[in-house]
């Protein structure tokens, strides 16, 4: 094989290897992280959305604090940071998502534990986790 070869079947394979392409999750879902939610003018911090086109925002799913996204064809896993206040202090919570793209249903917001019920309720592979699983 020639090195232009090499090369391409590289690029080929690292493709296939990323979570997701430009923030395309599949069957119409997306994710706008942080960062760019800012440069495209986008006040509601990271956030999933289904809609028809990138970066138009007709339904927005989860907002705000996003920390993880996963998902393979079926599945779309979300772990999300969100502060809660109260009179005494800000704490932060871990919530957790799962967005059925096959019957386009969202679950959640989730504790962990919760959270684990429904993803073996739901059938989700056992692979498919976050990183922010934790106990």
């Amino acid at each position: 094989m020639n090195k232009k070869t090499i090369i391409f079947l590289f690029c080929l394979v690292l493709g296939a290897c990323l979570p997701w392409s430009e923030g395309e999750l599949g069957k119409g879902y997306y994710y706008l992280p942080n960062y760019e939610a800012k440069d495209v003018g986008y006040d509601g911090g990271s956030t999933v959305y289904k809609s028809t086109q990138k970066n138009y925002f007709q339904i927005v799913l989860i907002q705000g604090g996003i920390l993880e996204v996963n998902k393979n064809m079926d599945f779309i896993l979300i772990g999300q940071n969100k502060q809660q206040l109260d009179l005494k202090q800000k704490t932060k919570v871990y919530y957790y998502w799962i967005i059925d793209k096959n019957n386009s249903k969202v679950y959640g917001p989730y504790i962990l534990n919760e959270y684990l019920e429904k993803k073996n309720e739901l059938g989700v592979p056992e692979k498919l986790k976050l990183k922010c699983e934790r106990e």
